[in-house]
């Protein structure tokens, strides 16, 4: 991807110490804005996740998956996409859909295609609503 030729200001002042959060919404944003990839359905999903040089995800500090899946099923968002392990906490929430990637490539995939109930890990669907024998 390349970042548009043009001045772009992103102010996350006030942020404190969930400004990292916001890395993935601002980078999908500025490549969906410049039409460099196509997600019809990004305005249906809560975004948050830290993006490392190479483009992967970082897992945000404890609690912030359980946070951003509280807020996106209460404001009747469809689900929300996180970084794999921070996904894992959102799990939870079953009445959304908890889409998970490392990399922003696959962020970008899992909104293309999301299924319910699941979390994208490692290039495969894993139903987290799956009951396992005992």
């Amino acid at each position: 991807w390349k970042v548009p030729g043009k001045k772009i200001v992103i102010n996350v002042r006030g942020a404190g110490a969930c400004a990292q959060m916001y890395d993935l919404p601002i980078a999908l944003g500025i490549l969906v804005e410049s039409g460099q990839v196509l997600v019809s359905n990004l305005d249906k999903y809560i975004v948050a996740g830290e993006v490392g040089l190479g483009s992967e995800l970082r897992p945000l500090p404890p609690g912030i998956g359980a946070m951003v899946a509280d807020y996106a099923q209460k404001a009747h968002f469809e689900g929300c996409v996180l970084p794999e392990y921070t996904a894992l906490e959102a799990t939870a929430y079953t009445h959304i859909k908890v889409l998970s990637a490392d990399t922003i490539g696959k962020a970008v995939i899992a909104l293309c295609a999301p299924r319910d109930n699941t979390v994208w890990r490692s290039r495969r669907y894993i139903d987290t609503t799956a009951k396992t024998d005992e």
